[in-house]
């Protein structure tokens, strides 16, 4: 009786708790007594709201560079004759070479020099030369006859036959000089010997680097004031003035020039 009495009470609680959980769990297949405040429809009861799910913002995606790997580029080909399998064997026979011929040195670098020459009728002569060119040269120079000194200019060309034949034009002058000390006795006449003269000469030139040995030859003219010839006929003729004699003659010179700068 005492256990039946105790059971009684957890039957009960059984009961409520079955019929709660017909209730909360529609839909209902039966009549089932509920608790106060509670319905049990045997229709299928709505579904219970739920919370929409969240919507998170979109985000824009991250642009990640491309990595390009380096890779070395092959090497092009060289058009320059390298290894034979890039070598072009041409058919046409090999050119030979011709080796170069060192030039000669120039015969007229050198353009100042000295000159000695002896002749008629310049005499003895030692001057300076100056060759601007290859096809000419100028000339100055002292003269000395062995009465009396003088002076020369002149001037040479050498146009044709391969610069040895050569064109010479020359002028110059002797001061007075006495004659007598060729005589035993004194002749006023000769007391002042002078002339002045000019060459017109053609001639062999040979050599032309460092010497030049010529030998000239044409024609030459002088003119020369003749002087005391009142005391030299004592009063039996008079001049009123110097007579002047001038002369075509033949006319010859040889020399030598030596180039040094």
């Amino acid at each position: 009786m005492k256990k039946t009495l105790t059971l009684l009470p957890l039957l009960a609680l059984l009961s409520l708790g079955a019929r709660a959980s017909a209730c909360d769990n529609p839909p209902c297949s039966a009549t089932i007594a509920c608790p106060e405040g509670e319905t049990c429809s045997t229709d299928e009861a709505a579904p219970i709201p739920r919370d929409p799910p969240e919507v998170l913002p979109e985000v824009a995606p991250e642009v990640v560079p491309e990595v390009v790997p380096l890779v070395p580029q092959a090497p092009k080909p060289s058009t320059v004759m390298g290894p034979v399998q890039n070598a072009q064997v041409s058919k046409e026979p090999p050119v030979p070479l011709i080796p170069e011929v060192p030039s000669a040195p120039n015969p007229y670098r050198r353009h100042f020099g000295f000159q000695l020459d002896a002749g008629i009728p310049d005499a003895f002569a030692l001057g300076l030369v100056v060759r601007p060119i290859k096809y000419g040269r100028v000339e100055v120079a002292g003269t000395y006859n062995d009465l009396a000194k003088g002076i020369r200019g002149g001037v040479t060309v050498l146009p044709i036959f391969g610069r040895v034949l050569s064109a010479t034009l020359e002028g110059g002058k002797y001061f007075d000089g006495n004659a007598n000390k060729f005589t035993s006795k004194r002749e006023p006449v000769l007391d002042s010997i002078g002339y002045e003269y000019a060459n017109f000469h053609l001639g062999l030139d040979f050599g032309r680097e460092r010497m030049t040995f010529f030998v000239h030859g044409g024609m030459s003219y002088l003119s020369a004031d003749v002087k005391n010839l009142n005391q030299q006929f004592s009063g039996q003729v008079q001049f009123g003035s110097d007579p002047k004699l001038t002369a075509w003659f033949p006319s010859l010179k040889l020399g030598l020039i030596v180039y040094t700068f």
